[in-house]
């Protein structure tokens, strides 16, 4: 819809769930979506613990060339979202990828991060390190993800919500 993206993008959204702030304005300006993709991440993005990754979304938006991956099997988890973990379920898979973990010990480390208790992130940042490397990576691709797991994952929005605040936008 061609017309709804036009108006998201010109920032005339008082009154539309969820970019009536000058902040969303802002970012939709900047960011002139052009898929439910674009601004389902936004909407993602746009909570306190989050914000720190707009300005590298939107770059990656507009400069595909600038995406990188730490790993080739990380390419197929965050390519729809120009590289930047933006969803729970990213989590999940990088985890499951990476770690070798089922959906259930994927879910378990999602929710240990999840609570924000620094010493339960440390310890399963630690195991899902280990489990990395298991897997046959290379400890310094098991470091960097473990560690971005820990710092970023604490906030990270349910990607069907998302889609679904997306759709009523």
């Amino acid at each position: 819809d061609t017309a709804s993206y036009k108006l998201l993008s010109s920032a005339k959204t008082n009154g539309v769930f969820q970019v009536e702030s000058a902040g969303m304005k802002d970012l939709l300006i900047r960011l002139q979506p052009t898929e439910l993709s674009q601004i389902s991440a936004v909407l993602a993005l746009y909570r306190p613990d989050s914000m720190g990754a707009l300005e590298e979304y939107i770059e990656c938006s507009k400069h595909p060339e600038k995406v990188t991956y730490i790993h080739p099997d990380m390419e197929p988890i965050l390519k729809e979202t120009y590289g930047c973990m933006i969803y729970q379920e990213q989590l999940l898979d990088i985890v499951r990828t990476f770690g070798g973990r089922t959906y259930g010990g994927a879910d378990l480390f999602r929710k240990a991060i999840g609570k924000k208790i620094p010493e339960l992130v440390q310890k399963e940042s630690e195991i899902l390190r280990g489990e990395i490397v298991e897997n046959g990576y290379p400890r310094d691709i098991a470091n960097k993800i473990a560690d971005e797991l820990s710092q970023k994952g604490g906030y990270l929005f349910n990607k069907s919500h998302s889609y679904s605040y997306a759709v009523l936008c």
